[in-house]
């Protein structure tokens, strides 16, 4: 992601988002982050690096990799992110399963745009996870038209063989 040397901030060029949205992010004051160590897009010094923050960096990844995959069709890529438990249950209270969550997406049925403005909050236990992850997401789901939702998903994450995986997402909106 990027590095601190001694006190200086170091600017990275962020995934998400355009290069208009970090300046007027930090203009307006808005951070989007992980912890008060390592903002997304911006890391701010720090003389401490812990296992925790390597787990935050590592899920805050997941999530930012879930949306690119999602955004880019890319069912395998997702798919590596995915427990074979995984469920996902939409704001209806509809159930998916990984592999009916993936064919949805390769199909069609589910279709997502962008994603921006990521506000995470993640606590992590042992090897478990949750992250809390709001985003304003541009889709088209089961066949309506393309909206931006202010999309909250809540992700249960388990640590297996030292890789993060969602074992479950619960949508709704924020």
């Amino acid at each position: 992601m990027g590095r601190c040397v001694r006190n200086l901030c170091i600017v990275i060029p962020l995934v998400w988002g355009t290069f208009n949205t970090l300046i007027w992010g930090i203009s307006k004051g808005h951070t989007w982050g992980i912890n008060s160590t390592h903002i997304w897009g911006i890391i701010h010094p720090s003389n401490e690096h812990t296992d925790m923050d390597t787990d935050r960096e590592q899920i805050a990844h997941c999530y930012h990799d879930m949306y690119r995959a999602m955004i880019a069709k890319d069912t395998a890529s997702l798919d590596s992110l995915l427990d074979d438990s995984f469920t996902l249950i939409h704001m209806t209270g509809m159930r998916q399963s990984k592999a009916e969550y993936l064919r949805s997406i390769a199909q069609g049925t589910l279709n997502y745009y962008s994603c921006e403005d990521t506000q995470l909050d993640i606590t992590v236990k042992d090897n478990r996870a949750l992250l809390i992850g709001q985003s304003r997401v541009n889709a088209a789901v089961f066949g309506g038209g393309c909206h931006t939702w202010r999309l909250q998903l809540d992700i249960d994450l388990e640590k297996k063989d030292g890789h993060w995986l969602m074992t479950e997402a619960r949508a709704s909106t924020y």
